[in-house]
């Protein structure tokens, strides 16, 4: 019998996959987030999946963290924008003078139809 905490290996050797399905184990979460870690959020504005009060409500004890929600955005979107934003937090491992600017200025992506043909009289 195993205790809490430690790893699983199944028959096929892949060990502690069920625990990781449920979230991971909470004291290694908590004793990372004693660190006091930098965070960096981003939500999109319509995620059906994640929408913007889960990340409100996850944030709201972390103490280092910048929360960014992207006008128009969806679950998993790609903005150049963002992506600097990323790209950046994790060269300086820091959340600290992030420039946010670009936020404002993101567009919705146009979501255009094709016109339908006209049928003629032979088809």
């Amino acid at each position: 019998m195993q205790g809490p905490g430690q790893d699983r290996v199944d028959a096929e050797g892949r060990g502690g996959q069920d625990r990781h399905r449920r979230g991971g184990d909470l004291r290694v979460i908590r004793e990372a987030l004693a660190q006091n870690p930098d965070f960096l959020v981003i939500n999109g504005e319509r995620d059906p999946v994640t929408p913007p009060d889960f990340g409100r409500r996850v944030t709201q004890a972390m103490t280092r963290v910048v929360r960014i929600e992207v006008p128009w955005g969806t679950h998993g979107g790609d903005d150049p924008c963002t992506d600097k934003i990323q790209q950046t937090f994790i060269e300086k491992g820091s959340g600290m003078g992030l420039d946010l600017s670009c936020v404002d200025k993101i567009q919705m992506t146009p979501f255009v139809l094709e016109p339908q043909k006209e049928k003629t009289a032979g088809e």
